[in-house]
């Protein structure tokens, strides 16, 4: 009599480490989709950087035609000029003070007259005593 053949298939026996993934792409075709993914956040953060810069161009250019503009309203944009124009204003505060110094002078006649003080007068002439 003949042994009976062993029919039942015994299961094969998984080699790989027990923290391997099943059907786990070997490491050499993880580096290209790595280095793709590098690749692709690079060139979101260069169009990032373009896109940035143009908007800091279109802002400077605003910026400058404003500068421009600023400029062409002053009446002397040199550093001569600007000492001119700070003479000009030194010249009007004078006449300025002269003016309300003879002024000032005028009330304190008219108060003289009526025989009280200067600050009861400046009401009539339209002036607070804090003037």
């Amino acid at each position: 009599m003949t042994s009976p053949t062993n029919t039942t298939s015994q299961p094969e026996v998984d080699s790989s480490p027990p923290d391997a993934e099943p059907d786990a792409e070997p490491e050499d075709t993880e580096q290209p989709a790595r280095v793709a993914d590098v690749l692709s956040a690079r060139d979101r953060k260069l169009a990032a950087l373009h896109t940035s810069n143009e908007a800091l161009e279109a802002k400077l250019a605003a910026l400058q035609a404003e500068h421009l503009a600023a400029l062409t309203k002053l009446q002397n944009p040199t550093p001569a000029g600007a000492d001119q124009t700070v003479q000009h204003h030194i010249k009007l505060l004078h006449d300025y003070n002269e003016t309300r110094d003879v002024g000032l002078g005028l009330m304190g006649l008219v108060a003289d007259t009526r025989q009280c003080r200067v600050q009861d007068v400046m009401p009539e002439f339209g002036l607070k005593p804090s003037d």
